[in-house]
């Protein structure tokens, strides 16, 4: 499968490799992001590896699919997040759109930057018809930041 790839001016979202990965668990471990998503976090990298590995395994020209990608600061190439255009209720015109962010990109407009490409990807090539709901889990973290 080819992975996803959306630019913007500071990001590309697309799938992470190893390495990327396992700088992105040292980043995220042991911080406090946990605390405002619904997941608790990896035990080890090898959760982030398998995560991503079954990722891949989908085909993202299928509108019936997720669509789950990394965002990778072009800049250094280190994978800072993720997002996911999650479809609702079995409908795929009908998006949630879900980011997180390492604590410590916090603060640097990126999940906006992500967001307005995700939205455009949604509502041009995969044919959102309804008014997206957002899942802004790093919102508590950047006001903070």
């Amino acid at each position: 499968m080819q992975p996803p790839k959306i630019e913007t001016n500071r990001l590309l979202l697309t799938w992470p490799n190893k390495d990327q990965i396992d700088q992105y668990y040292k980043d995220i471990i042991n911080t406090n992001m946990f605390d405002t998503i619904q997941w608790d976090g990896p035990t080890t990298p090898e959760d982030i590896h398998s995560y991503w590995h079954e990722n891949r395994g989908k085909d993202i020209s299928d509108l019936n699919n997720n669509l789950t990608v990394a965002l990778i600061e072009k800049e250094s190439k280190a994978y800072i997040g993720g997002a996911d255009l999650r479809i609702i209720n079995d409908n795929h015109t009908q998006i949630d759109i879900g980011y997180t962010l390492a604590p410590k990109f916090h603060g640097k407009d990126y999940a906006t930057e992500a967001v307005k490409f995700l939205v455009n990807e949604a509502f041009k090539n995969r044919e959102a018809k309804k008014s997206l709901q957002m899942s802004l889990s790093a919102t508590k973290h950047q006001k903070e930041s």
